[in-house]
Order: structure tokens, then sequence, then C-alpha cells
């Protein structure tokens, strides 16, 4: 991986900011090191490369990535597109290339606006260990990602993911 554009998803208001939806924007700010620095649309740079959070919501991502690609004439083999995973568990992660969305409505808009998958993704487990299975349900059922991504961060994941984000800087 060249990395040259690292680009966190996640949705503008701050009543959002410390959600598990929101672990794109987490990411950036991780690296970042400061809140201050990074305001929604505008990129900052940390080992030549540009660190940029969205200014949009995250299913109407696609346009601010689009742009941030053309604006850096950055190679889409270059861009990293950080997002919550609601299938991968909290203190998981995973890198991939040129994979479909997954269900993911924001990872969709971005590949519609680019035309392509063929990006890097930087995929962050969000799914809450309480958030597998409902206990006492037939055949424990599977609970849906909308009953938990917007809401806010629990303090134990909160380490938890904060971890992840040291360990993959680390691999950046």
């Amino acid at each position: 991986m060249d990395i040259r554009l690292i680009v966190g998803l996640g949705n503008p208001d701050p009543e959002y900011a410390s959600t598990y939806h929101n672990v794109g924007h987490r990411f950036i700010l991780f690296l970042i090191g400061s809140q201050e620095l990074c305001a929604p649309g505008s990129a900052s740079r940390i080992c030549g490369m540009k660190l940029l959070k969205t200014d949009a919501y995250m299913n109407e991502s696609g346009a601010c990535v689009a742009q941030a690609v053309k604006k850096y004439a950055c190679p889409l083999d270059a861009l990293l597109v950080v997002h919550d995973d609601s299938d991968i568990p909290v203190g998981s992660w995973k890198f991939s290339f040129a994979r479909n969305a997954g269900g993911h409505r924001g990872v969709q808009n971005v590949i519609d606006h680019l035309g392509t998958n063929a990006f890097w993704r930087l995929r962050i487990g969000i799914r809450p260990k309480a958030a597998k299975t409902i206990e006492g349900a037939p055949k424990k059922k599977w609970v849906k990602a909308e009953k938990f991504v917007l809401k806010a961060i629990s303090a134990s994941d909160r380490k938890t993911i904060e971890a992840v984000f040291a360990e993959t800087a680390d691999e950046l």
C-alpha cells in the first residue's frame, strides 16, 4: 500500500461524534491528535499523507471523497477510506482492496461516485459484544446494525477501538 489520501467517513453533526458509526472520523482525529486541527471537509497532513474527514452525512459521502481524489490528484490505488463495519466485532479490523460495499450505504455511495471499488478500505469493527445476538430468541437472532450504530460508544469499547487505531496507524 502506498497511501496518499486517507478519508474518514462519518456524520458531521456533533451529536454523532461519539457514535460507532463515526469511527472513520475518530480515526482521522486520532492520527492528527486534536479535534481542533481537522474540521469536516478540511485536510491535514501527516507522514506525507493527506487526512480528511467527510463533511457530508455518511450515506452521502461519495461526492466528498470524489472531490478530494480530484483535488489532491490521488490515484485510486493510493486512496484509503476508513469506516465502521457492523459485521466485524469491536477490536477487529481489516484492510481490503476492490471489495463490494457489503451493505454499507456510505461505502456504496463512495463506489457510486468514484465509478469503481478499486481503492483501499480500512474496515473497523463496531459490533459490540452485547449486540451479537438476542439471548432467548429461538435461534439467537442477529441484531441489526441500525440498533446500535448511532449509539454512543461505550467506555470499554472506546478503549478497544482506540487500541485498533494505534495498531492500524502502525500498519500505515
